[in-house]
């Protein structure tokens, strides 16, 4: 029940962050091109969101692909968390997190 739990919260925090970095960035966009957000459809927007879903897919597909069910409970804050044991994360986390943690933040920064 353990590594359950760990997929949806990674994904949940991965996906919230990029909606944020597409709303705050769509905002200085309308702001800066009011005539062309204008053209802007309701498709094309679902089309971004569609690939922010498939983005921020990436933490759950890699906890399953390197280490499928490797979960620990954490007694101190009663939450499960991937327990990262194998050596690929030593090449994978810095640079997933450099990827999907450092140039969101940045972006929502810069466009706020």
């Amino acid at each position: 029940l353990c590594s359950l739990q760990v997929y949806p919260v990674w994904l949940c925090a991965q996906l919230s962050m990029n909606m944020v970095c597409a709303m705050t960035t769509t905002k200085i966009l309308q702001l800066k091109y009011p005539l062309r957000a204008r053209s802007w459809t309701k498709k094309a927007a679902h089309k971004v969101c569609l690939g922010i879903w498939i983005l921020s897919l990436y933490y759950p597909v890699c906890f399953l692909a390197v280490d499928p069910g490797d979960a620990v409970f954490d007694y101190r804050v009663y939450f499960c968390n991937p327990a990262l044991s194998s050596p690929k994360w030593k090449v994978l986390m810095p640079l997933s997190f450099a990827i999907f943690g450092v140039i969101p933040n940045l972006v929502i920064i810069s466009t706020t």
